[in-house]
């Protein structure tokens, strides 16, 4: 992170040698960061565990088709980010810059519930191998209520400090079309806290088929929704954020289904 910001300035505006490049900048800088942080990674594995030896095929296959499932479903994330924002940016520059905003916020408070995502994990893969059932349950009903307490405080942080965050990030010109939009993602908060928690334990039974499937129905529904939004529409902004908290729904509701159906 801090390699991607010291690139930011110079590879964005220039500076001595080196031209702007803009937008191809910015992403050069995250591009030659990503790559920095990786082999960084690798090398500290190297030094602390020595290279790989007697490598299992087998193995290595369960680990893909593993992978295989978590790339299908966080691609499919990562689709409906890119078809909301396509969406956005068709109604208007404006409509964009809201739209904008309001993700990077959600994204924020995404990467904060993901916190119980991955402690329910841990505990919950610890307790399933131990063959406690009893404990795995009771770790689930935590994660979930903490999820939900968290998603509703990040809900009426986000409802509360609606001013703040459209003087500060909001162009004035896209006022206008930020707030009922961002009052749609203030609310489907909780929603998203369990869907992120749920997340993570089926993460733990290693039921990633499951959520892959989730994903791909959450999302086929989500981009049908998005694709017939009239951009010319009023409140078009905001009918894609209801998309949006409808697919979160669909995430939500299915995940603790399938918890509810853990023996």
């Amino acid at each position: 992170n801090g390699l991607n910001v010291a690139l930011d300035y110079p590879l964005i505006f220039g500076a001595g040698p080196i031209p702007a490049y803009g937008v191809a900048g910015a992403a050069a800088a995250s591009a030659i960061s990503q790559w920095a942080g990786a082999g960084w990674a690798l090398w500290i594995v190297y030094r602390r565990l020595g290279g790989a030896s007697g490598l299992r095929w087998n193995e290595a296959m369960d680990l893909l088709r593993v992978g295989g499932d978590l790339f299908v479903r966080t691609g499919l994330l990562t689709l409906v980010l890119l078809l909301t924002t396509r969406a956005a940016t068709k109604i208007g520059s404006e409509a964009g810059a809201a739209h904008q905003a309001i993700r990077q916020v959600w994204m924020f408070t995404a990467l904060f519930l993901d916190a119980f995502a991955f402690t329910g994990q841990s505990l919950v893969g610890y307790f399933e191998g131990a063959g406690d059932r009893r404990q795995k349950r009771r770790v689930a009903l935590v994660v979930c209520q903490w999820s939900l307490g968290a998603g509703v405080v990040l809900g009426a942080a986000m409802l509360l400090g609606t001013g703040a965050v459209e003087r500060l990030f909001v162009p004035t010109s896209a006022q206008a079309l930020f707030g009922s939009a961002w009052f749609v993602a203030a609310v489907t908060q909780p929603l998203n806290a369990l869907s992120f928690g749920t997340d993570g334990l089926h993460w733990g039974t290693g039921a990633y088929r499951y959520l892959r499937n989730v994903m791909i129905g959450a999302t086929a529904i989500g981009a049908i929704g998005i694709l017939i939004i009239d951009e010319a529409a009023a409140g078009a902004l905001t009918l894609v954020w209801v998309v949006t908290g409808l697919w979160i729904l669909i995430r939500a509701a299915l995940g603790v289904w399938g918890v509810l159906r853990w023996d």
